[in-house]
């Protein structure tokens, strides 16, 4: 967006001004800021209908990737939960509970005997 490229380059150029935030680490924190606000947009932008139901499952999952990478588990936690609110809401049960499975992912929980146990329960073997 015009507006995000505009706060970057000018709070870069406040930056590079003053000789206590010209570092690299500042550089780095402006740089992950303005790829948060660019990922949380993409949620934003598209409303909680099922006709935008891919596009937020794709943002949702590139906002929850970026905040894997910064070990950001507390947040990572939340946005699962709130694609999976979404997604039962739109009747998408399974879609829900992969959402929550994401959350058992970033605790490093293993999965398999559940789902393991679901399969026999349906008959349908494991997977």
């Amino acid at each position: 967006s015009p507006l995000l490229v505009l706060f970057r380059d000018d709070l870069m150029a406040k930056f590079e001004a003053d000789d206590e935030l010209n570092t690299d680490e500042a550089k780095v924190f402006l740089t992950q800021t303005t790829d948060l606000f660019g990922l949380m947009r993409g949620l934003c932008i598209n409303p909680k209908t099922a006709d935008f139901e891919d596009e937020r499952v794709y943002a949702y999952t590139k906002l929850m990737n970026f905040l894997e990478r910064l070990q950001r588990k507390d947040t990572y936690i939340k946005y699962a939960h709130d694609m999976s609110r979404e997604m039962d809401a739109l009747g998408h049960h399974v879609e829900a509970a992969n959402a929550l499975l994401m959350h058992a992912h970033i605790l490093n929980c293993d999965t398999k005997p559940a789902v393991d146990a679901l399969a026999a329960q349906d008959g349908s073997g494991s997977g």
